[in-house]
């Protein structure tokens, strides 16, 4: 389960970067439509690809590791936020920064609740 799951966080990652690739190339041909389409069909994709239903590769990720899921789901929803408005910079470590939190905050809500003894 943990290979199925590297694999799957790295061809969300891929489309991701394909995704701020045709980003790049809609701020260089602002009147070409193609590459803001293609944008937003890859982003879509990445966060459809979340989904925790088990056909999705979301359940692989949640199977496997439910602090990379929410590591996951974190980063990339932010990132389709920041893509609209931010510069790449802020979009990468605002996105990282974001995952972390996102991330921290479900360990301390959810996880250290659920290994408690009573």
């Amino acid at each position: 389960m943990w290979a199925q799951s590297m694999i799957v966080i790295w061809s969300i990652v891929a489309t991701v970067v394909l995704a701020t690739m045709f980003k790049g190339l809609y701020t260089v041909f602002p009147t070409n439509i193609i590459f803001y389409k293609g944008m937003w069909i890859n982003l879509w994709l990445a966060i459809f690809c979340l989904l925790p239903f088990p056909p999705l590769d979301g359940s692989r990720i949640l199977f496997a590791s439910r602090a990379h899921y929410a590591f996951m789901v974190g980063g990339v929803i932010t990132w389709a936020l920041l893509i609209t408005f931010a510069p790449f910079w802020i979009m990468l470590f605002g996105s990282i920064f974001a995952a972390g939190v996102i991330t921290l905050l479900y360990y301390m809500f959810f996880e250290r609740v659920a290994w408690d003894w009573p």
